[in-house]
């Protein structure tokens, strides 16, 4: 059921074991889907993984930006786990829900392979920043519903959980002009993703903070920006998931921004820091390994 593709990728300064390796779309044959994999420099496994979906509005953004490579290292280090990063398809040459079936694809794909992966297949976690916390928060319902794989975590960076272009949600209006994220922009990224975007905006896995049953999900981490029109949608959800008795913690980091996350400045190593100790606790890890 996949598609090894080239495995010789090591040429990186942190010596890490970076692979990459191609999905095989089992409904459509024609596609392939990327993926890059990251060990951690200490270990032998099976280790626990993070399944890693970027961000960029569902329309841009890559396993190969050096933020994204940035990220999954430093994961994959201070974790102890393999992170896989997801190079699922985008709009607008793909549409809505094309990139939750290839999430979905992504995470089933490492279950069914983690031996060749050389990862625990009893622990998993979803994570990713911004469309990638969207796609992260939808895998846990979506492998709950189709009864796949188990998760042990979700990690959310300033998700976006319902319509963003209402005016019912504080953040939206205060930061209707950004810093970065601004309104126009998120109504390009939406025009892009959906054929109709009234139809798209109301989705049931487009506005999760709607959704009837959020029960039986894996613990959360949610991390939000301050000065994000998205910001008040992590504290939104959160409420949600303690209603319906799932473990959270969510976090936001005053001085920054939407993209902070990675980014190697202000808050963000701090806010690394916060999600690596998540994701040990999830997977039983006692202490830092980088």
């Amino acid at each position: 059921n996949n598609n090894n593709n080239n495995n010789n990728n090591n040429n990186n300064n942190n010596n890490n074991n970076d692979d990459e390796f191609v999905v095989e779309n089992l409904e459509e044959k024609t596609f392939q889907m990327p993926v890059k994999i990251y060990t951690p420099e200490k270990g032998e496994g099976p280790f626990p993984c993070l399944i890693w979906y970027h961000g960029g509005g569902f329309c841009i953004g890559s396993i190969d930006d050096y933020v994204y490579e940035v990220i999954c290292r430093d994961i994959a280090n201070q974790v102890g786990c393999v992170v896989v990063s997801v190079e699922y398809r985008l709009a607008p040459e793909y549409k809505f829900p094309t990139q939750i079936e290839d999430a979905y694809n992504a995470l089933t794909w490492v279950y069914n392979n983690s031996e060749h992966l050389n990862i625990n297949p009893n622990l998993l976690a979803v994570g990713g920043d911004s469309a990638g916390g969207s796609l992260s928060a939808v895998m846990s319902i979506m492998t709950r519903d189709r009864g796949g794989p188990g998760l042990k975590h979700q990690l959310l960076i300033y998700p976006c959980m319902t319509n963003p272009l209402t005016d019912d949600v504080q953040s939206h209006v205060k930061y209707y002009d950004g810093p970065l994220l601004s309104h126009d922009i998120i109504t390009w990224f939406m025009d892009q993703l959906f054929d109709d975007m009234t139809v798209g905006l109301n989705h049931h896995y487009v506005k999760l903070l709607e959704n009837p049953d959020l029960s039986l999900l894996p613990p959360a981490t949610i991390i939000n920006a301050l000065h994000d029109p998205l910001s008040d949608h992590g504290s939104l959800y959160a409420q949600k998931l303690e209603e319906n008795n799932i473990p959270v913690t969510h976090s936001v980091y005053r001085k920054s921004i939407h993209g902070f996350f990675g980014s190697q400045l202000g808050e963000s190593s701090e806010a690394m820091a916060e999600a690596c100790a998540a994701l040990r606790d999830s997977f039983g890890i006692d202490k830092i390994v980088y």
